[in-house]
C-alpha cells in the first residue's frame, strides 16, 4: 500500500525542502491538478508545473487531475485533450484522473451519460500512452455515475473505512489530516496498486480469418497464415518469417501455443486458439 496526498492552487508553491521533508518521511506520491472546467471554459492550474518539477526533483511519483465538468462523452473526449495538450508528453508515474464532482454541471446529465463521459475521457488518456481512471465520491460513484466498472476509480469517503465493495485503485479517506513538509491540512490517500508494473496487453496486431474447414493446418497458405505467423511471433515468441506458408515450424508454434494455454496440442489452430488469442494478455 501506498500514501499520498493530492494538491492544487488552493495550496500554492512549497519551497523544495518541504518535498524533500515529505519523501523523506516515507510518503510516496503526490497527485496535482493539472486544469479545471468553470463556467464553460477550461483552465489551466497555475501551480503544475511547479509540483510537477518539485516532485521530479526529489523523487515523489506524480499523477494528475482534472475538475470535469463534463456532462456527455463529446466533453469528456474534449477535457481529455486539453489535458494531453497541457501535459505534452512528460513523463508521469500515476494515472490521469478526471474529477467528477460539479453538481451545478456534471451534476444534471444522467448517469449514462456522466459514465459515457467518463469513458471517453479515459480511452482518449489510454490511446495517448498514459493510464487514466476516475476520482469522484462513493456517494456519486453509487448513485450518480453509471456504469465504470471497466475503468481506475479513486474514491472519496471520509472515513475510518472504504464502504466501497467494488475494484478500486484509491481511497482518499480525510481532508482534513497533516503531512510532514507541508503547512496545514491536506487529502491524503491510500493507493493499492503499484503502477510500476506493467500491465498485461492484448495483441495489437489483427487477427487472423480461420480457412472454411474451421482451422489451419500443414501447407496452407495465403494472406491470412502471415497474420497466424505474426500473432504466434508475439504470443510464444516464435520467431517465424512471415511468409505465408504453414510449415513444420508454424505447426511447432502451434502447438506451443496449445500447451502455454491449456488446448489440445494437435498443431491444428481453429476456433478455440482464436477465442483464446483474444482473450490472451501479456
Amino acid at each position: 500500500m501506498f500514501k499520498g496526498i493530492d494538491v492544487s492552487y488552493y495550496q500554492k508553491k512549497p519551497y523544495g525542502y518541504r518535498y524533500k521533508k515529505f519523501k523523506d518521511a516515507g510518503w510516496d506520491f503526490i497527485i496535482a491538478r493539472i486544469g479545471y472546467a468553470y463556467a464553460g471554459y477550461r483552465n489551466p492550474d497555475s501551480t503544475f508545473d511547479h509540483n510537477y518539477n518539485m516532485c521530479k526533483k526529489y523523487g515523489i511519483k506524480f499523477g494528475v487531475y482534472f475538475y470535469s465538468n463534463a456532462k456527455n462523452a463529446d466533453m469528456g473526449r474534449d477535457e481529455a485533450k486539453y489535458v494531453l495538450k497541457l501535459l505534452n508528453k512528460r513523463k508521469i508515474d500515476y494515472p490521469i484522473w478526471i474529477d467528477i464532482e460539479d453538481n451545478a454541471t456534471s451534476g444534471k446529465a444522467s448517469p449514462e451519460q456522466l459514465a459515457a463521459a467518463a469513458r471517453a475521457f479515459c480511452r482518449t488518456v489510454e490511446a495517448a500512452g498514459y493510464k487514466a481512471g476516475v476520482y469522484a465520491s462513493y456517494s456519486w460513484i453509487v448513485n450518480k455515475i453509471g456504469d465504470i466498472s471497466d475503468l481506475h476509480k479513486w474514491v472519496a469517503q471520509y472515513n475510518e473505512t472504504c464502504s466501497y465493495s467494488g475494484k478500486h485503485d484509491m481511497w482518499q479517506y480525510s481532508s482534513t489530516d497533516t503531512v510532514p513538509g507541508f503547512k496545514g491540512r491536506r487529502d491524503v490517500n491510500k493507493c493499492y496498486v503499484d503502477y510500476s508494473i506493467k500491465e498485461p496487453e492484448k495483441y495489437s496486431g489483427k487477427f487472423p480469418a480461420l480457412p472454411r474447414r474451421g482451422y489451419f493446418k500443414l501447407n496452407d497458405k495465403g494472406s491470412n497464415v502471415k497474420l497466424l505467423q505474426a500473432y504466434l511471433n508475439w504470443s510464444v515468441n516464435a520467431k517465424l518469417k512471415l511468409d505465408c506458408v504453414v510449415g513444420p515450424k508454424t505447426i511447432n508454434s502451434v502447438i506451443i501455443f496449445q500447451d502455454k494455454n491449456g488446448l489440445t496440442e494437435d498443431g491444428l489452430f481453429g476456433k478455440d486458439c482464436l477465442e483464446k488469442a483474444k482473450a490472451v494478455k501479456l
